[in-house]
């Protein structure tokens, strides 16, 4: 085989979560039977580079036991329910890629999609994350155990008069 030049093999372990960035070899060695192309394995180098984006995430936290005003987070608030302001302002800001409704309540999950807006989904917390005593960033942590992304917005659902420039205003100052 003295005619072929050596490869080296893939690199498996070069993915780094920070800065969102691996190996094309990575890429190839994984994606190029499903690929009507293929990557030369001569032209690694000019992709060293090369990145893929996690995506970005608003996360609202939306329980269905509020004992000081049941149901307020749904209740209408100038012709619409109150969280659909915030989810309006997420779904609006185009530095954010998903908007996602965490959520221990059939009802909230219901007018919420009910909403149809773009970028929002539902996710069912556990009602241990939903008590009157758990706390908000035990929320954040059951959802982030099992999704990747890149960075989370957090945003109150009591919050109507949150615009999407505001949230483009304080992301654009966090990077």
């Amino acid at each position: 085989m003295s005619g072929f030049p050596s490869v080296p093999p893939p690199k498996l372990s070069t993915f780094d979560v920070q800065s969102s960035t691996f190996d094309v070899r990575f890429l190839h060695f994984f994606l190029s039977p499903f690929l009507p192309f293929s990557i030369s394995p001569f032209s690694f180098s000019k992709f060293q580079n090369f990145k893929i984006s996690m995506p970005s995430l608003a996360f609202i936290p939306v329980r269905g036991g509020s004992k000081g005003i049941p149901g307020k987070n749904i209740r209408p608030m100038a012709g619409k329910p109150l969280v659909a302001w915030t989810l309006e302002a997420a779904s609006a800001c185009p530095e954010i890629d998903r908007v996602v409704v965490s959520t221990d309540s059939d009802e909230i999950a219901e007018t919420v999609s009910q909403l149809s807006l773009p970028k929002v989904e539902i996710f069912r917390r556990a009602a241990e994350t939903a008590s009157d005593t758990a706390s908000t960033e035990s929320a954040m942590l059951e959802y982030a155990e099992s999704h990747e992304f890149e960075f989370m917005v957090l945003i109150q659902a009591t919050s109507p008069l949150l615009t999407a420039a505001d949230l483009s205003g304080g992301i654009n100052k966090f990077h």
